[in-house]
């Protein structure tokens, strides 16, 4: 191996040089450093950095979010992806990585091989041109108030608290942490685009909420919890209801959301409701078994 990996961040010079050579100028990685839980893995050839590896490290859980190599690099891309996965599984000790940057096919198939499996986040749409308001009865002892920013708080544990109990918490890391769900909810309602939602109340006891943002002529609808011991009466479908009879008007002409294609429960609830895949982004996840490690240094990739 004729480079040498570096997790020491490098000068201001050393990196204004290697982003005045990567391929693709649209990005900048000057912002790395103000990631509070980031790791990096710089390349370095001959005192120059050639490529860099980008995420956030939360307890036992990586996400790769920045992959770049530098246009003038005559190293094989995949010589350089499997070292850094390499690095990655036996310096960082990880339970899961989501690799998000996209790669060409031909090194795509180095994550196949190492048994990542791709995850797909499916965009759907509801059009709102006919668009009727619907009913749905709540059961007794529920409520459902509108959205106020002094329940964000209470939001965000129960957000944390369900998040346990799904694929959201291993593929947008900063939600296996409190804090971090906390700050997801405040940067969410701090966002211009944000116009309120709902919350679900049974008891005196936040149960629930759903929360719209808006997209030019989309509602957007986002951040829908429902306490896990309250599933299954039907409350997810309630709360989406009532924001989509709130704000399912002009000047909105379609409804849209986010949702895994694992997530087999949510997929039925809003394909009955109306909604149709538009299109979809796959990125790769990955949950170490315990003899992966064992199993890496013999892989012919």
């Amino acid at each position: 191996m004729n480079f040498s990996i570096s997790t020491c961040s490098p000068s201001p010079t050393e990196l204004k040089k290697f982003i005045e050579n990567l391929s693709t100028r649209r990005r900048r990685i000057d912002y790395l450093y103000k990631q509070a839980n980031r790791y990096s893995l710089w390349f370095i050839k001959e005192n120059r950095i050639i490529a860099l590896l980008g995420g956030i490290r939360i307890n036992r859980s990586l996400e790769a979010w920045y992959w770049e190599i530098a246009h003038e690099t005559n190293i094989a891309q995949g010589i350089l992806l499997r070292q850094a996965l390499g690095h990655l599984f036996k310096h960082m000790s990880p339970k899961s990585i989501l690799w998000y940057p996209k790669l060409p096919h031909s090194e795509a198939r180095i994550l196949r091989k190492l048994k990542f499996e791709p995850l797909k986040e499916l965009n759907m749409i509801l059009p709102l041109e006919n668009f009727k308001k619907r009913t749905f009865l709540l059961p007794e002892a529920y409520k459902i108030k509108s959205w106020h920013n002094r329940y964000t708080g209470k939001a965000a544990k129960l957000n944390f608290l369900c998040n346990k109990e799904t694929i959201s918490s291993l593929v947008t890391i900063s939600l296996q942490t409190p804090p971090g769900c906390l700050e997801n909810l405040q940067r969410l309602i701090k966002n211009e685009k944000f116009i309120g939602g709902h919350t679900l109340w049974h008891k005196n006891q936040l149960v629930g909420y759903h929360l719209a943002e808006k997209e030019n002529k989309l509602l957007l609808l986002n951040s829908l919890a429902v306490h896990p011991a309250h599933r299954g009466k039907g409350l997810g479908k309630a709360l989406f209801i009532h924001t989509i009879n709130q704000f399912g008007v002009k000047p909105f002409s379609e409804a849209g959301l986010g949702v895994y294609d694992r997530n087999r429960a949510a997929l039925n609830i809003y394909r009955k409701a109306g909604f149709k895949t538009r299109d979809s982004s796959t990125f790769y996840f990955y949950a170490l078994s315990p003899d992966f490690l064992r199993g890496f240094n013999r892989l012919e990739l």
